[in-house]
């Protein structure tokens, strides 16, 4: 599975940013990561975490607020729209293509 997601965005990067945001326990990607790799057994779990320009993350955005939140997860990480001039989709598409559909 290939997971890319921001550092901010509605679907929340962690609990913590869930929890400022008001989102329902449960509702963050570093939980699903975790149930994924470790109650699913999942050992190909891939993420790639940007930050709002597009860069790639060390972390989740511990100073999030729900309208850059929102603005953040509507934009897909093309390069142009978030302004770092980083394509991200041939590596979404490189991965699929090393995980061909049996």
């Amino acid at each position: 599975m290939f997971i890319a997601h921001r550092a901010c965005s509605i679907v929340c990067c962690d609990a913590a940013q869930a929890s400022a945001q008001g989102a329902a326990p449960g509702f963050d990607v570093e939980g699903w990561l975790g149930l994924l790799r470790t109650a699913v057994g999942a050992t190909d779990v891939t993420e790639l975490l940007l930050a709002s320009d597009g860069t790639v993350a060390a972390g989740c955005d511990g100073s999030c607020s729900l309208g850059e939140a929102t603005l953040a997860h509507i934009r897909w990480p093309d390069g142009i729209a978030d302004g770092s001039g980083i394509d991200r989709e041939p590596a979404m598409l490189g991965y699929l293509a090393a995980h061909p559909l049996p």
